[in-house]
């Protein structure tokens, strides 16, 4: 082990994998930490021993997603549960197109940025804008106000 390397950032999506690597931290006595690095995970790998996220969404609602960490902190998972179902229709389309271009999106809609990227990279194709949108209204994301 590295003493440099404190945490292990897991975004396969597969929960069984990550509770391998959690098997594997223990055996080996590791101080590691596990960081879902995928929203539409975050509450799952909660539940298995994760302390954290390297979030997406949380650049558009940082207060919600802290407040799903703290409701699994102190095993209030029904509150944790109402987040995740309200907002996993987004936790999955910010990813319809390569991150960062559906976020940098978004967080244009609210008038925090532009939503222009660098090449390669491309903007939003409108398909997707419309699906994006309608998810937004679905999961009552509204605009400038922060969640």
């Amino acid at each position: 082990a590295n003493p440099k390397i404190t945490a292990i950032k897991e975004a396969t999506g597969n929960v069984a994998f990550s509770s391998e690597i959690i098997d594997a931290l223990a055996d080996n006595q590791s101080q590691m930490d596990l960081l879902s690095g995928d929203d539409a995970t975050f509450l799952p790998l909660l539940s298995i021993g994760a302390v954290g996220i390297i979030s997406v969404a949380s650049n558009l609602f940082p207060r919600t997603m802290v407040a799903l960490q703290k409701s699994c902190e102190v095993s209030a998972i029904k509150e944790a549960m109402q987040i995740h179902q309200r907002f996993y229709p987004l936790f999955r389309d910010l990813f319809i197109e390569s991150n960062p271009v559906p976020i940098k999106y978004v967080m244009s809609k609210m008038g925090w940025c532009y939503s222009n990227v660098r090449p390669p990279l491309v903007g939003l194709s409108d398909e997707n804008k419309i699906k994006l949108d309608s998810c937004l209204k679905k999961c009552g994301v509204l605009k400038g106000k922060p969640l």
